[in-house]
C-alpha cells in the first residue's frame, strides 16, 4: 500500500498541527503494515521538508519537493 500526498507542507486542520507529532504517530502506528507515503511538496518552508523527509524516509517513500517562484 502507499499514501501519495501532494500538499504545500503544512497541514490545514486546525489552528493546532504538529509534524513532529504525526511523524512519531504515523511511524508507530505503521510498524507492523507497512504502508509507504510518498509526497510531492510544493513551496514549503525548509523545516517542513525536512519532516515530511522523515515521515517518506520512515515508510520507505521517497519525497519531491518542487520550489515555487
Amino acid at each position: 500500500d502507499t499514501i501519495l500526498v501532494f500538499s504545500d507542507g503544512a497541514p490545514s486542520g486546525g489552528a493546532h498541527w504538529n509534524l513532529e507529532l504525526i511523524r512519531d504517530l504515523f511511524a508507530q502506528e505503521n510498524r507492523f503494515r507497512r504502508v509507504w507515503v510518498d509526497a510531492l511538496i510544493v513551496g514549503a518552508q525548509p523545516f517542513l521538508l525536512e519532516y515530511w523527509q522523515e515521515i517518506c524516509a520512515a515508510s520507505g517513500g521517497r519525497l519531491v519537493s518542487v520550489e515555487t517562484h
